[in-house]
């Protein structure tokens, strides 16, 4: 089991190093962008994006290996911590038992050896004095009429004294063999508190590996999010310079035309609107801003713009001022049809029925023309008008 757990911790160590091989060279200064990107950079770009996005899902991927590797080894952990902690307290029972045996054992040894002196001295006054008779003489104080009593006390108290040492002696064995069984048994557990011990520090090493590889695996992890934000931030950058250089040429190749900038025709079936008035002056306004940036909820020129916040800068031209959100901006004007589109009018999208699901506005150019800020990335352009999601126009001049 230890030797598998090792090969995959190998194995882990062996693939992070190799990740760590390709981050090894550090990151170069981002070039500046170009005006105008060529295909060429672009598509290098896209593909600077696909190599840091596979080695963000590589090294996702070990992350996620480890870190499942890491709970497996916490719960091993636990286990031969939990079967540690069992060996000692057995171990710990098992000396108590054996330390129990031993005083058990000296205290009987104690009495034998008591009771084995006491029989010693009995049996060596009997022999120095003469015998039973005259130790019998001893006890009497030398009156001859207690003797036949005394006498026989004697052999009572030596056959007691007998008895008790025999029953002393068999304890004596008794307690020898209880001895020897807590001595094995004291040795058995602490042969398996070392085992344990071994396992315990076995595991614990075995996860400390892990959580440095895990954590390893982790810093890489931030550098290569890191790379593949950087690499997608300069693909927006040259995505977004090209679509400005596009809408730079094309309001270039409108001016030169002059199709459009002068006053429009009405919008859906041409014709109707001929004067300038408001309506051109918001075209004309929202034409100087082709190629300005998308920008969240901004509305100014130093800036950039998102769809409404064009509208209301473009509407201030003619001193119209209008509230920063699509949805309103429809309610602030009066309903009209396709038909009845004149330039300067406002086109609306929604992702629902209601007005109050309108997500996107854009100004109404003329000849099925429309000037909008689309979405991050793309700048502020003129396009031909797109019917999917429409929802409705209205007029506030």
């Amino acid at each position: 089991m230890r030797e598998k757990g090792n090969r995959v911790l190998a194995g882990a160590l062996g693939a992070s190093l190799v990740v760590g091989f390709l981050l090894a060279p550090s990151m170069a200064a981002a070039a500046p962008t170009p005006p105008n990107p060529t295909d060429q950079q672009l598509a290098a770009s896209r593909q600077q994006v696909a190599a840091a996005s596979k080695l963000v899902g590589i090294i996702n991927g070990q992350l996620a290996a480890s870190q499942a590797a890491l709970s497996a080894a916490q719960v091993q952990t636990e286990v031969a911590i939990e079967a540690y902690n069992t060996a000692v307290y057995l171990q710990g029972q098992a000396q108590t038992g054996y330390n129990n045996a031993t005083r058990a054992l000296k205290t009987v040894q104690a009495a034998v050896a008591s009771q084995r002196s006491q029989m010693d001295h009995l049996v060596a006054a009997t022999y120095m004095t003469g015998g039973a008779n005259t130790a019998a003489m001893l006890m009497t104080g030398g009156n001859p009429a207690n003797y036949g009593h005394e006498l026989a006390m004697l052999d009572i108290v030596s056959g007691d004294q007998a008895g008790s040492l025999a029953r002393l002696q068999q304890a004596q064995g008794k307690q020898k063999e209880l001895a020897n069984a807590a001595t094995i048994a004291l040795k058995a557990t602490q042969a398996a508190a070392s085992r344990a011990s071994a396992a315990k520090n076995a595991a614990i090493a075995a996860i400390t590996a892990r959580q440095k590889l895990t954590t390893t695996i982790q810093a890489q992890q931030a550098v290569l999010n890191q790379r593949l934000v950087s690499a997608q931030r300069t693909a927006g950058l040259l995505r977004q310079a090209r679509a400005a250089a596009d809408a730079r040429a094309a309001a270039a190749r409108a001016a030169a035309n002059d199709d459009d900038d002068d006053p429009p025709s009405s919008g859906g079936g041409g014709g109707g609107y001929t004067g300038g008035g408001s309506g051109s002056t918001i075209v004309r306004a929202a034409l100087t801003q082709l190629g300005k940036p998308y920008v969240w909820a901004a509305a100014s020129p130093s800036v950039g713009f998102d769809c409404s916040g064009l509208v209301l800068w473009a509407y201030k031209k003619v001193g119209i001022y209008l509230p920063h959100s699509a949805h309103l901006q429809y309610a602030e004007g009066r309903p009209i049809s396709r038909s009845q589109l004149r330039p300067g009018d406002l086109v609306f999208w929604s992702y629902g029925s209601s007005w109050t699901s309108i997500h996107h506005v854009a100004i109404w150019a003329g000849n099925g023309k429309i000037i909008e800020a689309a979405d991050f990335g793309i700048p502020v352009h003129k396009r031909s008008m797109y019917w999917s999601g429409y929802f409705g126009a209205a007029r506030l001049l």
